[in-house]
Protein backbone atom coordinates (compact mmCIF):
# COMPACT_ATOMS: atom_id res chain seq x y z
CA UNK A 1 0.00 0.00 0.00
CA UNK A 2 1.27 3.15 -1.08
CA UNK A 3 1.73 6.18 1.54
CA UNK A 4 -1.17 7.95 0.40
CA UNK A 5 -3.38 5.55 0.59
CA UNK A 6 -2.39 4.38 4.09
CA UNK A 7 -3.06 7.99 5.11
CA UNK A 8 -6.58 7.73 3.28
CA UNK A 9 -7.62 4.60 4.71
CA UNK A 10 -6.76 5.82 8.60
CA UNK A 11 -9.50 8.42 7.64
CA UNK A 12 -12.47 6.58 7.11
CA UNK A 13 -12.71 2.87 7.50
CA UNK A 14 -12.73 0.81 4.01
CA UNK A 15 -16.33 -1.19 3.59
CA UNK A 16 -16.63 -4.03 1.57
CA UNK A 17 -19.52 -2.71 -1.36
CA UNK A 18 -22.64 -3.90 -2.17
CA UNK A 19 -23.59 -5.92 -5.50
CA UNK A 20 -27.31 -4.86 -5.13
CA UNK A 21 -27.14 -1.31 -6.84
CA UNK A 22 -30.66 -0.78 -7.04
CA UNK A 23 -31.19 -1.40 -3.25
CA UNK A 24 -30.44 0.58 -0.14
CA UNK A 25 -26.87 2.19 -0.54
CA UNK A 26 -24.64 1.38 1.92
CA UNK A 27 -22.16 4.12 3.75
CA UNK A 28 -18.52 2.18 2.41
CA UNK A 29 -15.64 3.92 1.71
CA UNK A 30 -14.40 5.02 -0.79
CA UNK A 31 -17.67 6.19 -1.83
CA UNK A 32 -17.17 9.47 -0.21
CA UNK A 33 -14.54 11.13 1.95
CA UNK A 34 -15.40 14.25 4.21
CA UNK A 35 -12.37 16.41 3.43
CA UNK A 36 -11.20 14.69 0.67
CA UNK A 37 -9.99 17.63 -2.18
CA UNK A 38 -8.65 16.36 -5.58
CA UNK A 39 -6.80 18.51 -7.83
CA UNK A 40 -6.64 17.64 -11.86
CA UNK A 41 -4.23 18.97 -14.02
CA UNK A 42 -6.05 19.29 -17.83
CA UNK A 43 -4.98 19.05 -21.18
CA UNK A 44 -6.67 19.36 -24.33
CA UNK A 45 -5.78 17.32 -27.53
CA UNK A 46 -5.91 19.95 -29.59
CA UNK A 47 -4.67 22.97 -27.55
CA UNK A 48 -2.12 21.74 -24.69
CA UNK A 49 -2.65 22.40 -21.15
CA UNK A 50 -5.63 24.51 -20.52
CA UNK A 51 -6.39 24.93 -16.70
CA UNK A 52 -6.93 22.81 -13.53
CA UNK A 53 -9.96 20.98 -12.17
CA UNK A 54 -10.83 20.51 -8.51
CA UNK A 55 -13.25 17.72 -6.54
CA UNK A 56 -13.71 18.40 -2.90
CA UNK A 57 -15.94 16.70 -0.22
CA UNK A 58 -17.14 19.22 2.71
CA UNK A 59 -19.87 18.64 5.45
CA UNK A 60 -23.03 20.33 4.63
CA UNK A 61 -26.91 20.49 5.18
CA UNK A 62 -29.50 19.79 1.91
CA UNK A 63 -33.73 19.25 2.35
CA UNK A 64 -33.22 18.96 5.83
CA UNK A 65 -30.96 16.67 6.29
CA UNK A 66 -26.68 15.96 6.57
CA UNK A 67 -25.23 16.01 3.92
CA UNK A 68 -21.81 15.72 2.32
CA UNK A 69 -21.46 18.73 -0.80
CA UNK A 70 -19.36 17.59 -3.42
CA UNK A 71 -17.84 20.02 -5.54
CA UNK A 72 -16.53 20.42 -9.15
CA UNK A 73 -14.68 23.68 -10.50
CA UNK A 74 -13.11 23.47 -13.70
CA UNK A 75 -11.92 26.38 -15.31
CA UNK A 76 -9.50 27.41 -18.73
CA UNK A 77 -9.54 29.66 -21.70
CA UNK A 78 -9.54 27.58 -24.90
CA UNK A 79 -8.33 29.98 -27.37
CA UNK A 80 -10.09 33.06 -27.36
CA UNK A 81 -12.98 31.74 -24.94
CA UNK A 82 -13.13 30.84 -21.57
CA UNK A 83 -14.70 27.29 -20.73
CA UNK A 84 -16.07 27.06 -17.02
CA UNK A 85 -17.72 23.71 -15.24
CA UNK A 86 -19.16 24.75 -11.21
CA UNK A 87 -21.00 21.69 -9.87
CA UNK A 88 -22.39 20.65 -6.57
CA UNK A 89 -24.37 17.52 -5.39
CA UNK A 90 -25.48 17.23 -1.84
CA UNK A 91 -25.56 13.79 -1.17
CA UNK A 92 -27.52 11.89 1.97
CA UNK A 93 -24.77 10.88 4.75
CA UNK A 94 -27.02 7.93 5.32
CA UNK A 95 -28.49 6.24 2.13
CA UNK A 96 -25.20 8.18 -0.25
CA UNK A 97 -28.10 9.11 -2.39
CA UNK A 98 -28.17 12.44 -3.97
CA UNK A 99 -30.90 15.24 -2.40
CA UNK A 100 -29.97 18.46 -4.58
CA UNK A 101 -27.79 18.52 -7.79
CA UNK A 102 -26.94 21.91 -9.00
CA UNK A 103 -24.32 22.75 -12.45
CA UNK A 104 -23.53 25.94 -13.73
CA UNK A 105 -21.53 25.66 -17.41
CA UNK A 106 -19.75 28.13 -19.88
CA UNK A 107 -17.86 26.98 -23.29
CA UNK A 108 -17.87 28.18 -26.18
CA UNK A 109 -21.12 26.60 -28.27
CA UNK A 110 -23.28 26.33 -25.06
CA UNK A 111 -24.85 27.20 -21.65
CA UNK A 112 -26.42 25.01 -18.99
CA UNK A 113 -27.95 25.63 -15.99
CA UNK A 114 -29.33 23.62 -13.29
CA UNK A 115 -30.13 23.22 -10.08
CA UNK A 116 -33.07 19.82 -9.14
CA UNK A 117 -33.99 18.92 -5.53
CA UNK A 118 -34.82 15.55 -4.86
CA UNK A 119 -38.35 14.55 -3.41
CA UNK A 120 -38.34 10.83 -2.36
CA UNK A 121 -41.44 11.09 -0.32
CA UNK A 122 -43.22 12.08 -3.65
CA UNK A 123 -41.27 9.86 -6.06
CA UNK A 124 -40.03 13.00 -7.58
CA UNK A 125 -37.59 15.93 -8.58
CA UNK A 126 -38.19 19.27 -9.26
CA UNK A 127 -36.09 21.87 -11.60
CA UNK A 128 -37.10 25.01 -12.92
CA UNK A 129 -39.31 23.23 -16.00
CA UNK A 130 -41.51 21.57 -13.46
CA UNK A 131 -41.79 18.56 -11.61
CA UNK A 132 -41.22 14.76 -12.93
CA UNK A 133 -40.76 11.43 -11.90
CA UNK A 134 -38.10 10.09 -9.71
CA UNK A 135 -35.94 7.62 -12.19
CA UNK A 136 -34.61 5.81 -9.43
CA UNK A 137 -35.23 5.45 -5.58
CA UNK A 138 -31.66 5.62 -4.79
CA UNK A 139 -31.07 8.37 -6.91
CA UNK A 140 -27.79 9.66 -8.35
CA UNK A 141 -26.36 12.18 -10.13
CA UNK A 142 -23.47 12.91 -12.65
CA UNK A 143 -21.18 14.39 -10.58
CA UNK A 144 -21.72 11.60 -7.60
CA UNK A 145 -21.46 9.08 -10.33
CA UNK A 146 -17.49 9.62 -10.26
CA UNK A 147 -18.08 8.91 -6.27
CA UNK A 148 -20.18 5.98 -7.22
CA UNK A 149 -17.48 4.38 -9.85
CA UNK A 150 -14.73 4.51 -7.41
CA UNK A 151 -16.56 2.70 -4.74
CA UNK A 152 -17.71 -0.17 -7.49
CA UNK A 153 -14.52 -0.25 -9.51
CA UNK A 154 -13.41 -4.15 -8.35
CA UNK A 155 -17.08 -5.75 -9.62
CA UNK A 156 -17.02 -4.34 -13.17
CA UNK A 157 -15.91 -7.13 -15.67
CA UNK A 158 -14.59 -7.09 -19.06
CA UNK A 159 -16.84 -7.75 -22.17
CA UNK A 160 -20.38 -7.84 -20.48
CA UNK A 161 -21.24 -4.27 -19.05
CA UNK A 162 -23.14 -3.43 -15.94
CA UNK A 163 -26.33 -1.77 -16.32
CA UNK A 164 -26.60 0.98 -13.66
CA UNK A 165 -30.09 2.38 -13.75
CA UNK A 166 -29.43 4.99 -10.97
CA UNK A 167 -29.77 8.41 -12.12
CA UNK A 168 -32.13 10.78 -11.02
CA UNK A 169 -33.18 11.83 -14.59
CA UNK A 170 -34.85 9.08 -16.46
CA UNK A 171 -33.63 10.59 -19.86
CA UNK A 172 -29.85 9.49 -18.51
CA UNK A 173 -30.63 6.03 -17.90
CA UNK A 174 -28.99 3.58 -18.18
CA UNK A 175 -24.99 3.87 -17.51
CA UNK A 176 -23.23 1.21 -18.95
CA UNK A 177 -19.83 0.29 -17.10
CA UNK A 178 -17.27 -2.14 -18.46
CA UNK A 179 -13.61 -2.40 -17.12
CA UNK A 180 -11.03 -2.58 -19.84
CA UNK A 181 -7.61 -3.72 -18.08
CA UNK A 182 -5.08 -2.99 -15.63
CA UNK A 183 -2.57 -0.34 -17.03
CA UNK A 184 -0.07 2.07 -15.21
CA UNK A 185 -0.40 5.76 -15.70
CA UNK A 186 1.31 8.83 -14.73
CA UNK A 187 -0.10 10.93 -11.87
CA UNK A 188 1.13 12.22 -8.31
CA UNK A 189 4.09 12.55 -9.62
CA UNK A 190 4.35 8.39 -10.07
CA UNK A 191 3.50 5.55 -12.53
CA UNK A 192 0.98 3.49 -10.74
CA UNK A 193 -1.14 1.10 -10.97
CA UNK A 194 -5.22 1.82 -12.30
CA UNK A 195 -8.43 -0.29 -13.23
CA UNK A 196 -9.64 0.88 -16.48
CA UNK A 197 -13.26 1.85 -16.61
CA UNK A 198 -15.57 2.91 -19.08
CA UNK A 199 -18.62 4.59 -18.78
CA UNK A 200 -20.92 5.32 -21.46
CA UNK A 201 -24.63 7.81 -20.47
CA UNK A 202 -27.13 8.33 -22.02
CA UNK A 203 -27.26 12.08 -23.11
CA UNK A 204 -29.97 14.01 -25.38
CA UNK A 205 -27.52 17.04 -25.52
CA UNK A 206 -25.39 15.26 -27.32
CA UNK A 207 -25.18 14.92 -30.90
CA UNK A 208 -23.95 11.04 -30.56
CA UNK A 209 -26.66 10.80 -27.78
CA UNK A 210 -24.72 9.60 -25.17
CA UNK A 211 -21.88 11.06 -23.16
CA UNK A 212 -18.37 8.47 -22.71
CA UNK A 213 -15.94 8.90 -19.90
CA UNK A 214 -12.74 6.53 -19.47
CA UNK A 215 -11.89 6.63 -15.19
CA UNK A 216 -8.26 5.22 -14.45
CA UNK A 217 -9.50 4.15 -10.57
CA UNK A 218 -5.98 3.46 -8.30
CA UNK A 219 -5.69 -0.40 -8.04
CA UNK A 220 -5.48 0.27 -4.08
CA UNK A 221 -7.78 0.77 -1.06
CA UNK A 222 -7.51 4.61 -1.91
CA UNK A 223 -9.16 4.08 -5.44
CA UNK A 224 -8.43 7.08 -6.42
CA UNK A 225 -8.99 8.68 -10.00
CA UNK A 226 -5.90 9.28 -11.27
CA UNK A 227 -7.35 9.76 -14.69
CA UNK A 228 -10.73 10.79 -16.45
CA UNK A 229 -10.94 10.70 -19.79
CA UNK A 230 -14.09 12.80 -21.63
CA UNK A 231 -14.32 15.28 -24.44
CA UNK A 232 -15.75 18.69 -25.45
CA UNK A 233 -16.77 20.61 -28.27
CA UNK A 234 -14.09 22.52 -29.70
CA UNK A 235 -11.23 21.23 -27.32
CA UNK A 236 -11.80 17.98 -28.32
CA UNK A 237 -10.53 14.67 -25.56
CA UNK A 238 -9.88 16.39 -22.45
CA UNK A 239 -7.58 14.73 -20.11
CA UNK A 240 -7.59 14.79 -16.26
CA UNK A 241 -4.45 13.57 -14.45
CA UNK A 242 -4.49 14.14 -11.00
CA UNK A 243 -2.02 16.23 -9.74
CA UNK A 244 -3.06 16.34 -5.23
CA UNK A 245 -4.60 14.49 -2.64
CA UNK A 246 -5.30 16.79 0.33
CA UNK A 247 -7.50 15.60 3.54
CA UNK A 248 -8.88 18.53 5.79
CA UNK A 249 -6.64 21.05 4.31
CA UNK A 250 -3.38 18.94 4.25
CA UNK A 251 -1.76 17.75 1.11
CA UNK A 252 -1.56 13.52 1.54
CA UNK A 253 -0.07 13.30 -2.00
CA UNK A 254 1.20 14.66 -5.13
CA UNK A 255 1.71 18.92 -5.01
CA UNK A 256 2.31 21.63 -7.50
CA UNK A 257 3.50 19.83 -10.40
CA UNK A 258 2.43 16.54 -9.40
CA UNK A 259 5.26 16.08 -7.57
CA UNK A 260 5.49 14.16 -4.13
CA UNK A 261 5.03 16.16 -1.26
CA UNK A 262 3.23 14.20 1.29
CA UNK A 263 2.68 15.78 4.46
CA UNK A 264 3.05 19.38 3.33
CA UNK A 265 0.52 21.87 4.55
CA UNK A 266 -1.89 22.75 1.80
CA UNK A 267 -2.58 26.42 1.36
CA UNK A 268 -4.53 26.14 -1.79
CA UNK A 269 -7.93 28.05 -2.38
CA UNK A 270 -9.79 28.15 1.51
CA UNK A 271 -12.24 30.97 0.75
CA UNK A 272 -16.06 30.75 1.53
CA UNK A 273 -16.66 31.28 -2.01
CA UNK A 274 -18.10 27.78 -2.15
CA UNK A 275 -20.94 28.03 -0.13
CA UNK A 276 -24.22 28.01 -1.46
Amino acid sequence: MTKFAAVLALAAAVGVPSRAHTASAQATVPFVRDGEELVFNVRSSRFGDIGTATMKVVMDTAEGRPAYRLSFDFSARVMLFKVSDRTRSWVDTRTLTTLRYSKTERSPVAKRNEDAHMNLAANSWTDATGTHALASQVPLDELAFIYFVRMIAGEVQAGSPMVVKRHFDAGRNPVLLESKGTVRVRALGDSLSARVIQMDAQDTRSKKGKTRITFYIGDDAARLPLRMDTSMPVAGTLTMTLRSVSMHGRVVAGGVGGQRTEGRANQDDKSAGDRQ
